[in-house]
């Protein structure tokens, strides 16, 4: 994972920086990107993710899989001594919907030592619903922040859900959003720099030595209480949004990018990278869920034909209402099933120059041939038994 979580490529020069496993030229996202590459290429089916700021969103949508940011306190990360106290959380990350709802049940079972896990109630005796509204929410001057080939893609997955799922889609507005983002990132990182003594600042990478400080040294007082004052409107306001629309799934791209490439010969590998325009970029959507402690769910919704890379779709909905975003995760499977094979390059265009409306069909494992990699762990038990039996 990325050192200490604080940021989201994943780059590690001290213990090595996993390539994305569908094109190794690009990161896998991060800060759990050591898990999203092991489940996207095939290594194990689940991995446990820590999300304060999309940290399982972002390298579930660069690898291809599936991650649930969880509501905030659901989860127990006990013995685990958390940085991110207000914003971070854990949550399962996965190669299929089926392994997210398995996982889940598991993760979130109560902790009766936790304050806030224990007050949910057990997954094991949670039932279906029968009925559940059918609505997405989608704020459209923020989804329209996406590069061309995410948003088109994303266009496409409203068309879908609308056409096929009968979903309603009505247009929603939230405010401050560019404030919220600074406000989310000044919280986190005075949350994490606050846990680090002086003594440790010293042992961190470059990036993170001024990070950490700016943290410790940069924020006053006042800068992290208007934060929080702006934290309450935006938590106030989505209360709102599902009080006037229950049961509705606000829906974005879960990043405005297809993908982050590493530097051209690999010199940010050995000595790190700090590029906070990219970083601030990749939070685009996906702090918002960290920010007001809601649960989101990062799907695969197509592929980037230039990049080779995945794409996902992120929908967040209320307070304690993860298992609607699993059955919303599910109605979407049909995007990647389409007739047509057609992926979209980053102007938003079909590989014959027309406005791409489809995508690949299925959902896609790594191209060992293109550079990227695949272990069939199944395989490879199914001849490790089978050697052992000869």
């Amino acid at each position: 994972m990325h050192e200490l979580g604080l940021d989201t490529s994943n780059n590690n020069p001290n213990f090595g920086t996993p390539r994305n496993p569908h094109n190794p030229n690009y990161y896998t996202g991060g800060s759990s990107g050591g898990s999203g590459y092991a489940v996207g290429a095939g290594i194990v089916p689940i991995a446990l993710g820590a999300d304060g700021g999309g940290s399982i969103r972002i390298p579930s949508s660069f690898c291809g899989i599936y991650g649930l940011k969880t509501t905030h306190g659901r989860v127990s990360g006990s013995p685990t001594r958390g940085l991110a106290t207000t914003t971070g959380v854990f949550g399962p990350m996965t190669s299929s919907l089926d392994d997210l709802d398995m996982s889940y049940r598991i993760m979130s079972s109560p902790d009766p030592d936790h304050v806030t896990s224990s007050s949910f109630p057990d997954p094991a005796s949670a039932t279906a619903a029968t009925a559940r509204p059918k609505i997405i929410g989608v704020y459209q001057e923020w989804v329209k922040r996406s590069d061309p080939a995410v948003l088109s893609l994303f266009n496409r997955a409203m068309d879908y859900y609308r056409t096929q799922q009968n979903y309603e889609i009505i247009d929603i507005t939230i405010p401050y959003i560019p404030q919220g983002q600074k406000a989310h990132a000044l919280t986190i990182l005075s949350e994490i720099a606050s846990g680090i003594s002086k003594e440790d600042i010293s042992q961190l990478s470059a990036p993170n030595r001024v990070l950490v400080s700016s943290g410790n040294s940069q924020v006053s007082a006042r800068d992290f209480f208007a934060a929080q004052k702006l934290r309450s409107l935006l938590m106030s306001h989505l209360a709102f949004l599902f009080k006037k629309y229950p049961g509705m799934v606000i829906a974005t791209p879960t990043l405005p990018i297809a993908g982050w490439q590493i530097s051209p010969g690999g010199a940010d590998l050995t000595h790190g990278v700090s590029d906070v325009n990219t970083s601030l970029r990749t939070m685009e959507y996906v702090y918002l869920a960290n920010f007001s402690g809601c649960p989101a769910i990062s799907c695969p919704m197509g592929y980037a034909e230039d990049t080779k890379l995945p794409v996902g779709i992120m929908g967040m909905s209320e307070w304690g209402s993860e298992w609607a975003l699993i059955e919303w995760g599910r109605d979407g499977e049909g995007l990647l099933d389409t007739d047509e094979d057609v992926s979209v390059d980053s102007n938003g265009t079909a590989n014959g120059g027309e406005a791409a409306v489809v995508v690949s069909k299925g959902l896609r494992t790594p191209s060992v041939q293109s550079g990227g990699k695949w272990v069939d762990a199944i395989g490879l038990a199914k001849n490790n038994n089978a050697g052992g039996n000869s």
